[in-house]
């Protein structure tokens, strides 16, 4: 299971009912990953009223990397390499988004609910190049694990 708690600044342009947005964000995964990362994010969202729209996002989160090794054979001698494990998320996420108190309030206290679908692709690096006459013996394959994930988040604007 992969939970995720986003901290995000956000900068909007509206026109009309639609808007598009950018921001930086700050992702907690929790479950069995327990890492936290930054990354970037780009939204568009369809205001129905003052108060409810729906948006469509993207996140791309940066590279966590985690060091780790690689353990290295001859057949009559072992030793290791050193490495780094690296995971990028990619997250899309559907959402909803209800603004309470009306427009010509000071701040706006908004509560956005989502439901991404989220990407994590992961490899294993060596940092230098193994010997002549060696083999790997235990590392990573690259791969790729999907998810889906229920989002909910509070905020003010201003």
């Amino acid at each position: 299971m992969l939970l995720m708690a986003t901290f995000s600044s956000f900068a909007q342009f509206d026109a009309g009912n639609f808007s598009i947005g950018a921001s930086g964000n700050y992702t907690k995964y929790l479950g069995n990953f327990k890492k936290s990362g930054a990354g970037v994010k780009a939204e568009l969202g369809y205001g129905l009223n003052e108060n409810l729209g729906y948006s469509f996002g993207f996140v791309k989160g940066f590279a966590i990397k985690d060091p780790s090794s690689v353990s290295i054979s001859n057949w009559t001698n072992q030793s290791s390499v050193a490495s780094n494990v690296e995971t990028k998320f990619t997250t899309f996420l559907l959402g909803v988004r209800y603004t309470f108190l009306d427009e010509d309030a000071k701040f706006r206290i908004y509560v956005p609910l989502a439901i991404g679908y989220v990407t994590a692709k992961f490899s294993e690096k060596l940092n230098a190049s193994i010997p002549s006459g060696y083999t790997a013996t235990n590392q990573l394959e690259p791969g790729k694990e999907t998810g889906l994930t229920i989002n909910a988040g509070f905020g003010l604007s201003y």
